[in-house]
């Protein structure tokens, strides 16, 4: 297992097309990107993604699509700073507590068809973009 560690001006990272299956939880550390603002791993098989994530405090744009995830971490909620949340083309039926009240949140994508009627009304697609597909 490789480590990520010692990237501190970092600012974009992408994954994406890596046929990654899982992203390890050392990866997740501020202290390894602590000004990084986008991660970018759509087109890959990543079943979970890990609390950690939290940590980026700076991130901004997390592009998660395409991948196999059943669940969002509840721990997205903490990112203040984020702004574009694109989580199409997996099996995501429910939205983690917090999502829908970032400040900072301007545009959310979502594969609509897993989630059950009304799951989605706490977003308020008047106060930002919405796609959902």
């Amino acid at each position: 297992q490789r480590r990520v560690h010692g990237l501190p001006r970092l600012v974009e990272l992408d994954l994406r097309r890596n046929a990654l299956s899982e992203i390890p939880s050392s990866f997740w550390s501020a202290a390894h990107m602590p000004v990084v603002q986008s991660i970018n791993f759509r087109v890959n098989r990543v079943q979970v993604i890990n609390t950690a994530v939290a940590s980026l405090q700076t991130l901004a744009s997390f592009d998660c699509s395409l991948n196999a995830l059943t669940s969002l971490p509840t721990q997205l909620g903490a990112l203040i700073h984020l702004r574009r949340l694109l989580a199409t083309d997996n099996h995501i039926s429910q939205l983690p507590v917090g999502i829908a009240a970032l400040p900072r949140l301007n545009f959310i994508a979502l594969t609509k068809r897993f989630f059950r009627d009304g799951e989605l009304d706490a977003l308020q697609c008047d106060r930002y973009e919405c796609e959902l597909q």
